[in-house]
């Protein structure tokens, strides 16, 4: 079942090393042309070698990405080489770490800039040039940090999760052109962004995936193929996660079921459905209750006290 992108043209950010790099590399042995970008020229033409010397064919562009006249000029190279059919918004940093009431304001403006101002430069400039080739696929870099709180990491976080409002945003926006926008969700990978971590830190955070180690690059790389792909020609506007497990125990609370309680309503001045009690004023309205629903576990069918209750005003306590 193998991927393949040939005659297309791709345009990946942030490819100097980790996850930017696999997926250039990837993306390349598939049979793209492979417009890579890097914050700086040295780090750029290090990958463009790589893929180069596996046979691939690849053309590097540098600048930060911050720049919205340095994005522009990237999504035209792609165009100068075949037109664009492929995006993948990759290029981000970690930021200061500090609580929010002490973080540092040029450090969220930083994080702001490149992780989520870069991520809209590129589907600024990028989405009217795949509409002129015909249609694409865009995948941007999110993280698990996109559904979850992190502290100390106040602008990473919003950021992150302001990328995932863009791409719901934009596969609304253009999935009848035939533009697909999906993002991704790494847990954390094994990349020189972690490497200042001490062995008390990283071991710390092996322990929160319960598949026992850090995420390896090439594994969040085979992800984005697949969603750029034409095997996933019906995803569109969604967040895939690749984390090991990390958010599973999360997700598990994230919607407790509300036990059913119908016995600690307040009362109000409006009708309820349910039995009249002893200690009710004699001016409250008061409507026959059925017994309780299987299916909801609120009196009436289809929780029709929970919803009566919640329209008047009342909730259970």
């Amino acid at each position: 079942m193998e991927i393949r992108f040939d005659g297309k043209t791709a345009l990946v950010t942030g490819t100097g090393s980790g996850i930017g790099e696999a997926v250039a590399l990837d993306l390349a042995a598939s049979g793209a042309v492979v417009v890579v970008s890097d914050l700086t020229e040295d780090a750029a033409q290090k990958t463009v070698a790589k893929i180069i010397a596996a046979g691939g064919a690849a053309v590097a562009a540098y600048g930060d990405v911050a720049d919205p006249a340095v994005v522009e000029a990237q999504i035209a190279l792609a165009e100068q080489h075949g037109g664009l059919h492929l995006l993948v918004n990759n290029a981000g940093i970690g930021g200061p770490s500090a609580p929010t009431g002490a973080y540092p304001l040029d450090g969220w403006d930083r994080v702001i800039a490149v992780n989520l101002n870069a991520v809209f430069y590129g589907l600024r400039f990028g989405l009217p040039a795949m509409e002129r080739a015909g249609g694409g696929a865009v995948v941007n870099m999110a993280s698990i940090l996109g559904s979850q709180g992190f502290a100390g990491s106040a602008a990473y976080v919003a950021a992150k999760h302001a990328v995932l409002g863009l791409t719901k945003t934009a596969a609304m926006e253009y999935g009848g052109k035939g533009i697909r926008v999906n993002a991704v969700g790494p847990a954390f990978i094994d990349t020189p962004l972690l490497s200042g971590f001490d062995k008390e830190t990283r071991d710390w955070l092996i322990s929160k995936h319960p598949v026992g180690r850090l995420g390896r690059s090439e594994e969040v790389s085979s992800l984005v193929l697949f969603l750029l792909s034409d095997r996933a020609s019906f995803v569109t506007g969604s967040y895939h996660l690749v984390d090991g497990g990390y958010c599973a125990p999360k997700q598990r609370g994230l919607c407790p079921p509300i036990p059913p309680r119908p016995h600690l309503w307040r009362s109000r001045p409006r009708g309820y459905f349910r039995t009249r009690k002893s200690h009710d004023p004699p001016g409250l309205m008061i409507r026959p209750c059925p017994g309780p629903d299987r299916r909801t576990g609120w009196p009436g069918p289809e929780g029709m006290v929970y919803r009566k209750a919640l329209a008047l005003g009342g909730a259970p306590r």
